[in-house]
């Protein structure tokens, strides 16, 4: 550029004036297009560049609290199985109409002392008539007579069969009473964890306060039907915030 001007066959070129070129000579000159192309990868790289640095923490905050949230009901869907291990692992035998009907002899106290439940209904009712509604679903019937109970008995009409409350299927299961209790406990946690979310609660406070209302003593201590539409009181508040 600060050398003196030459033509394309390296003779001195005029200093001033029009540019012209021999025969056989071309020029290429930079059009307004070539030089926005030129430039715009550099200019388009500035403003990712600004962008991606500014948006970055913001999802990165987004995706954070959302990992936050789904531990927080991980841990609440895991604490009715923590409580029930024992059971669950055969340390323990869950079985409520062994011991409130009286066909049963209990040989063996359990570990601690008292009480697995308040209500004794949850054996010779909850359990006996929910097992008896089960097994009749399963059959393709529909559970309204139990026959197995003197001249018969309305079975659908019982609050305490629950026929018609979808988890009573599980009474079909081994075990079934603790399953059923297990699953209505899940429903519980999750219905809080999620409206105490809705209420702006941290994941911390949301699955502390899902973990002590699936641990109340309605659902924890009484068992039987009458604290079933428990798990439904969350639910219905959950559905008015949302």
């Amino acid at each position: 550029r600060d050398g003196p001007r030459v033509d394309c066959n390296g003779d001195p070129a005029p200093p001033a004036g029009p540019l012209t070129l021999p025969a056989g000579c071309t020029a290429r000159v930079p059009t307004p297009r070539s030089i926005v192309r030129n430039v715009a990868p550099a200019t388009e790289l500035e403003v990712t560049t600004g962008d991606v640095s500014t948006e970055a923490p913001a999802g990165s905050a987004r995706a954070k609290a959302r990992r936050s949230s789904r531990i927080g009901l991980l841990v609440v869907l895991l604490v009715p199985f923590l409580e029930n291990l024992p059971a669950i692992i055969g340390l323990v035998h869950y079985d409520p109409q062994a011991k409130t009907s009286g066909l049963g002899l209990i040989t063996k106290l359990g570990y601690l002392p008292g009480q697995a439940y308040l209500d004794p209904n949850v054996g010779f009712n909850s359990q006996a008539l929910g097992h008896a509604a089960a097994i009749a679903w399963l059959h393709g019937h529909v559970p309204w007579w139990n026959l197995n109970s003197g001249l018969g008995m309305p079975l659908a009409a019982s609050i305490q069969s629950a026929s018609f409350f979808p988890p009573t299927l599980l009474q079909a299961l081994p075990s079934g009473s603790m399953w059923f209790h297990i699953a209505i406990e899940c429903a519980i946690g999750w219905a809080t964890y999620a409206l105490l979310r809705e209420l702006r609660c941290s994941p911390f406070a949301a699955a502390v306060g899902a973990i002590a209302f699936e641990l109340n003593g309605a659902i924890a201590w009484i068992t039987n039907a009458p604290a079933n539409p428990v798990a439904f009181l969350p639910m219905c508040l959950l559905g008015v915030e949302y």
